[in-house]
């Protein structure tokens, strides 16, 4: 499958429309902004504070009980300071995700092939160790569905991860590293499969196995499933 191809299977699934970002402004230059770039940090913290104790609600009671009321109460403000930050619950998680989006991006150039898709796995997987509270909304896009804007973020994550491992899964079938008689799509599921699930299992039991010890697991395992087969 080309990049053409891989580009027309993932779009088939986005709904395109236009989401307004929850990344603020820039600030103003010149003097006459420093007051208005003080409020400016001040009102990105708060919203911070806010999506952190909504992610803290989703972690310990679910997704479906996720309030306004809950998540102001946690980041220590009232319910109506929290509706200049956000409009509603919709609103939050769509920042969560957008913050998801944010911080999974490889910062390597040089990485290649199986290489690249290791370092697609365990920056994930390192992520979550940093913040247990992902375990919970990683790979659990069926729970966005219900909010329109929600569900455009998530495909557009979706068709992200697919074009970045197909690059990665067509660079290691040309290397030798990976069998090329499987569909990039089933690759993407056979290398995504395991991971969306032993990250959820982790997140339910709070971190009860040592996940960087499963994934890696996994990650061999996979690399001896999918290797070629040696012709003789």
């Amino acid at each position: 499958m080309d990049g053409k191809q891989i580009s027309k299977w993932s779009k088939d699934s986005l709904k395109t429309r236009k989401v307004k970002s929850c990344v603020p402004g820039t600030f103003q230059k010149g003097e006459e902004s420093l007051k208005t770039s003080g409020r400016s940090l001040r009102s990105v913290q708060r919203r911070k504070d806010i999506l952190d104790s909504a992610l803290h609600v989703i972690y310990r009671e679910g997704i479906q009980n996720l309030t306004t009321r809950k998540a102001a109460e946690g980041a220590g403000i009232t319910e109506g300071a929290l509706y200049r930050h956000f409009s509603g619950k919709g609103a939050m998680l769509r920042c969560l995700l957008e913050r998801l989006e944010e911080g999974f991006r490889i910062e390597r150039d040089d990485l290649r092939g199986w290489a690249g898709i290791e370092a697609f796995i365990r920056v994930r997987t390192e992520r979550v160790l940093r913040e247990p509270e992902l375990a919970r909304i990683l790979f659990s896009e069926f729970m966005f569905t219900s909010e329109p804007a929600c569900e455009e973020i998530m495909f557009r994550l979706m068709h992200q991860n697919l074009e970045v491992l197909a690059i990665y899964f067509e660079q290691a079938q040309k290397a030798g590293e990976l069998r090329d008689d499987i569909p990039v799509k089933t690759l993407f599921r056979l290398v995504l499969g395991p991971i969306r699930l032993v990250i959820q299992q982790w997140g339910l039991t709070e971190g009860g196995f040592p996940l960087e010890e499963e994934v890696e697991i996994i990650i061999q395992t996979l690399r001896r499933t999918l290797k070629p087969e040696i012709k003789k």
